[in-house]
């Protein structure tokens, strides 16, 4: 585990990053992401802050907070269950009509039942979907839309450059060139 002093000492650079830095938090209306939030807000400069939860109130006591601890950020809360891969695009949607680009994306959102599957309206258990396959859906719908550079050719090492020596390769055996004995049946 990382020491205390060491996550304070980098946490103590954050301050150095430009304002205006785009963070979204999904399920920031309690735990891991209400307390990370509330460390960009005191550590980013200006920061965009958007809260994905199904707790209007909560979210309304934790943009109060963020705004006591850095009043030049702007807070938003989008309320949605995100267990919905439908509600999971309209909220990208709503952000991607105001924010050219995301810089960080928390995904926090879970959901804790003892009962077994449990099936949302569009047929998916319940914690698969928050813990999979919508945390999958924000990363592919935030992500940017042009890919990344190309990577440049790798560097011809001394043992990859051409030569005159050829190698052969023996391809493996068929299974019905394997003797009987090693032969599984299934």
């Amino acid at each position: 585990m990382v020491p205390l002093p060491t996550i304070r000492a980098h946490n103590a650079t954050l301050s150095s990053l430009p304002p205006n830095l785009v963070a979204v938090f999904v399920g920031g209306t309690s735990g891991i992401s209400h307390y990370t939030a509330l460390s960009l807000a005191r550590s980013v400069p200006s920061p965009k802050i958007y809260l994905i939860g199904r707790n209007a109130a909560e979210a309304s006591k934790i943009t109060s907070e963020l705004k006591a601890i850095n009043p030049s950020s702007t807070i938003s809360f989008i309320k949605s269950d995100v267990s919905l891969l439908r509600n999971v695009d309209k909220v990208c949607d709503e952000i991607k009509a105001k924010e050219k680009e995301v810089n960080l994306l928390f995904m926090t959102a879970g959901y804790l039942s003892l009962q077994g599957r449990t099936e949302t309206e569009e047929g998916l258990d319940r914690r698969f979907a928050l813990h999979y396959y919508a945390r999958a859906r924000f990363i592919h719908n935030l992500s940017p839309s042009s890919p990344p550079p190309p990577l440049p050719p790798p560097h011809p090492s001394p043992a990859s450059s051409p030569s005159t020596t050829q190698t052969s390769v023996t391809p493996p055996r068929s299974t019905s060139q394997t003797p009987r004995s090693r032969r599984r049946s299934v």
